[in-house]
């Protein structure tokens, strides 16, 4: 099992079989749905962040549609699996189509990466004890109890204090830790951003220290509720929502899809060879595939628009360079290499 797995956690796979059966009895009972999934009234794929920066996510042409069907207000969910993206698209969207983060917002993103940053070095910390690794200077040994003890004391989302930044910098910069990021990150589930926030300790633990909009979309917390942003697109005024995608909030999802106009789900691409957080049984690319045919296929949405964003490409062109893609699809036969990497 998982290094930061929770008993809650773990049993979030029990509570989310109701879902799951609301939505696949759904796809069931409706005839109107069609296997080649002709579910929606418009579609549309988009593969990044950067392109979601680009295009700002909706064409001219849907808003303008939309805004003569829904009078002018529209309903669009972000969904999709744990970690797949979702509250960085939402927090895109802010820093995009509204006036950024207030004050308070960014004070208090300033903890979340404070959190991230010491909660991320505790975890690799843990990876050494659990796979007998010795730091290759032991003098890390008294900078990893600096770290564990800030971890005890409930003080991971306070300013640094210069002893524990100096700390988590020697620590980092030991190979030996370099090694276990890279070779045990997948099963510590340790955070895309991980590296950016440790590289960046010199400038977090500045006293004058303000997140930057990068630091906000890269942060990483649990989304345990509904998060909500409005704003106004060519005198269309969206309302989008973000729940929680591991598998113990999908039941939230249920009090979002009454009379949604859109769906955008994200699936990201390089989680091919990742597990669930709360079932490392399951295959995380699996998981998306078949949430989204469920989605897809249910009779709930038949006149909804469904968008789907694949994220994370920039780590996916990484990783598919030297991991197989047979990690999720093992029955794939053909090269893969040369023609993903021409297609992205």
């Amino acid at each position: 099992m998982g290094l930061c797995q929770s008993e809650e956690d773990r049993k979030g796979f029990e509570k989310s079989k109701a879902i799951d059966k609301q939505i696949k009895r759904g796809t069931a009972d409706d005839e109107r749905t069609k296997p080649n999934n002709q579910y929606a009234t418009g579609h549309y794929i988009i593969r990044s962040v950067e392109e979601y920066e680009m295009q700002q996510l909706i064409a001219e042409e849907w808003v303008e549609h939309f805004a003569q069907r829904c009078n002018n207000i529209l309903w669009c969910n972000i969904v999709g699996g744990g970690e797949c993206g979702k509250s960085t698209v939402l927090k895109q969207m802010r820093i995009l189509h509204t006036s950024g983060f207030t004050e308070d917002e960014i004070t208090q993103q300033k903890r979340v990466v404070y959190n991230n940053t010491v909660t991320a070095m505790n975890q690799l910390i843990k990876a050494m004890q659990q796979y007998q690794i010795k730091y290759s200077n032991p003098e890390r040994e008294a900078e990893a109890l600096i770290v564990q003890d800030v971890i005890k004391q409930g003080r991971e989302s306070e300013p640094f204090t210069p002893e524990l930044a100096v700390a988590i910098k020697k620590l980092w910069s030991d190979k030996a830790v370099q090694d276990i990021y890279e070779d045990k990150r997948i099963e510590c589930h340790l955070h895309e951003s991980t590296r950016f926030f440790l590289d960046s300790v010199d400038r977090i633990s500045n006293v004058n220290y303000k997140p930057t909009d990068q630091d906000i979309l890269l942060t990483r917390i649990k989304t345990t509720g509904i998060v909500e942003i409005s704003f106004v697109i060519k005198k269309v005024h969206f309302r989008v929502f973000d729940v929680g995608g591991q598998r113990s909030e999908r039941k939230k999802w249920i009090h979002c899809f009454e009379d949604v106009n859109a769906i955008i789900f994200l699936a990201a691409l390089s989680e091919y060879d990742e597990v669930l957080f709360e079932d490392e049984t399951t295959n995380r690319m699996l998981e998306s595939q078949r949430l989204f045919e469920s989605i897809c296929n249910s009779r709930w949405f038949i006149n909804t628009s469904i968008i789907l964003f694949l994220n994370k490409r920039d780590l996916f062109i990484e990783k598919i360079k030297h991991l197989s893609i047979k990690t999720a699809f093992p029955e794939y036969t053909g090269w893969f290499l040369s023609f993903l990497l021409k297609s992205i």
